[in-house]
């Protein structure tokens, strides 16, 4: 490789890193006006409450689902995003921008050991990886995660070590909170109509 091709690696480098701070600040700008539409959904209007009209409840279904598939599409776009700075980083790494001993942004991102992602199968993207926090017995950080594969739980250990959980991850908070405002929507929706 010449000279010119590592100034292209650090644009392309650039804009990758740029590109992945956008999508997870319209992840986050997203969940939160989500946040406030579910809030004046609930508002009284005139003293009268609006959870007893199902057409309110049908509206925050077909918003939650909206919403919902957005969030799972930004997923998608962040995991290329770590995937192919990755890759740049590689190749940086190897003509010597990158410093040994110096771990680079996307590296960070995923301690995987394999670099490379699968690609998602036809709607792979509606059952996302579940990762939880977890501190392993030599007080470092590593993650477990919980797969759907063929409609069976695997969970994926990075050691046998016994591991603690302690904190969840953002995508699981906000998966949680689409999949709570789906199951509300649809148990109002019933009991409205019975």
């Amino acid at each position: 490789m010449n000279k010119k091709s590592g100034n292209f690696l650090e644009t392309e480098y650039s804009v990758v890193s740029s590109y992945f701070q956008q999508i997870i600040n319209f992840r986050f700008i997203t969940f939160g006006f989500f946040i406030t539409a579910i809030g004046f959904s609930f508002a009284k209007d005139n003293g009268i409450s609006k959870t007893n009209n199902p057409l309110s409840w049908i509206i925050m279904l077909f918003l939650t689902i909206a919403v919902w598939i957005i969030e799972m599409r930004n997923r998608t776009l962040s995991s290329s995003l770590i995937h192919r700075g990755k890759q740049i980083e590689e190749e940086l790494y190897y003509l010597g921008t990158i410093q040994n001993g110096n771990e680079p942004f996307f590296h960070m991102l995923s301690k995987d050991e394999n670099t490379s992602i699968e690609k998602p199968r036809f709607l792979g993207f509606l059952f996302p990886n579940i990762r939880l926090w977890k501190i392993n017995k030599n007080g470092s950080f590593g993650k477990i995660e919980f797969l759907f594969n063929e409609d069976k739980l695997e969970e994926k250990k990075e050691d046998n070590k016994s591991i603690t959980v302690f904190l969840f991850s953002h995508s699981f908070a906000i998966d949680f909170m689409y999949l709570l405002s789906f199951v509300l929507c649809i148990y109002k929706l019933v009991t409205l109509c019975l």
